[in-house]
């Protein structure tokens, strides 16, 4: 038997498979739960003696992060799509004498 300290979804202990951290999150306070080890060998058995809810301080950190998480990816997906329809509405292509001059005008060595 092997206590485990209290842990979250996003930082389970290091060694326990995923399946175990999905089903103990699916228990109740003192439910049983059980699932194979990641060789898929042997059967972790698990008690969950508690639940113990965030803080109001994890919470709006993980709200903050979540929040500055979706900030960046929707930053970038709007930087794609305004690129893609550059691209489809002025067809560009480059001009690879016009970059190699200016490379050798910069003192370049790389050719392009």
């Amino acid at each position: 038997v092997l206590p485990i300290a209290p842990f979250t979804r996003l930082d389970p202990p290091e060694g326990v498979p995923a399946a175990l951290v999905e089903e103990v999150f699916k228990a109740p306070s003192g439910g049983g739960v059980a699932a194979l080890d990641r060789e898929a060998k042997r059967v972790i058995i698990a008690q969950v003696a508690s639940i113990v809810p965030p803080t109001p301080e994890e919470i709006e950190r993980a709200s903050r992060e979540i929040e500055e998480a979706l900030r960046a990816t929707l930053a970038q997906d709007l930087e794609a799509y305004f690129v893609q329809a550059l691209v489809e509405k002025y067809e560009p292509t480059i001009d690879v004498a016009v970059v190699e001059e200016v490379f050798r005008r910069l003192g370049a060595t790389d050719q392009f």
